[in-house]
């Protein structure tokens, strides 16, 4: 059986490598970066028409406002967020499933405005005609220091999951030779940014992380391959 390896931050690596064991998958879990707290505040008097989430990364450093933000419509990109958000005790909760673009036209066609956007540095702006974003940036993913452990790792066949674009570029620019290494995405975008090279690379239809295992278990269990990029 081939290694799964997790690269993603905690507490998130430790999660996935839990589902991962409780699939019979052997994983390594290096992960890349580390997910810090940035100082923020909300003005209650803003009349927002909702919140826009585009990671559950946000919903750890949200207890001070909390209070505030169970007011407001919650909109979330992808079903682990939206999950993540009702866990945190908000209860009007629409996720997304297409990214941050669709979810945007999505809280447009709803007829919402002006929208509070919890987000992490880095982050990619959404320009849309109708809405008007607020950005708060409440947390920042600084690099870990682990080229040498992926390195050597990465001498093996493996699979590796990549959960973001960024985390697909520095994948790949710490590994040389990936002929030998299928890649499982968390989207079709994180595939393209992983560039080419691999043994097989994969996404799934709707992000999320047990969809990304599902992929990934085959892989691990009989070196299978697919498409390649």
């Amino acid at each position: 059986m081939k290694p799964l390896l997790v690269l993603r931050p905690q507490p998130g690596a430790d999660e996935t490598a839990k589902r991962a064991v409780a699939q019979g998958l052997a994983p390594l879990v290096i992960p890349m970066f580390e997910v810090r707290a940035v100082p923020w505040s909300m003005d209650p008097t803003t009349p927002y028409d909702a919140v826009f989430i585009t990671s559950s990364n946000a919903l750890k450093f949200i207890d001070n406002n909390l209070n505030l933000l169970k007011g407001l419509p919650i909109f979330c990109v992808g079903q682990a967020t939206a999950e993540a958000a009702r866990r945190a005790g908000l209860s009007d909760v629409t996720a997304g499933t297409d990214g941050a673009a669709a979810l945007a036209d999505l809280a447009a066609a709803l007829g919402y405005q002006h929208l509070l956007w919890l987000a992490g540095e880095p982050h990619t702006p959404v320009n849309h005609p109708d809405l008007i974003f607020d950005v708060k940036i409440v947390y920042g993913t600084a690099e870990l220091a682990i080229d040498i452990r992926v390195q050597e790792v990465t001498q093996q066949s493996l699979v590796t999951l990549v959960h973001s674009p960024r985390a697909a570029r520095r994948f790949a620019g710490l590994v040389a030779e990936r002929r030998h290494i299928d890649l499982v995405a968390i989207s079709e975008k994180a595939a393209i940014a992983a560039g080419p090279g691999w043994a097989s690379v994969h996404w799934p239809e709707a992000p999320s992380d047990p969809a990304m295992l599902e992929i990934a278990a085959p892989l691990c269990r009989a070196g299978e391959t697919g498409t390649s990029l």
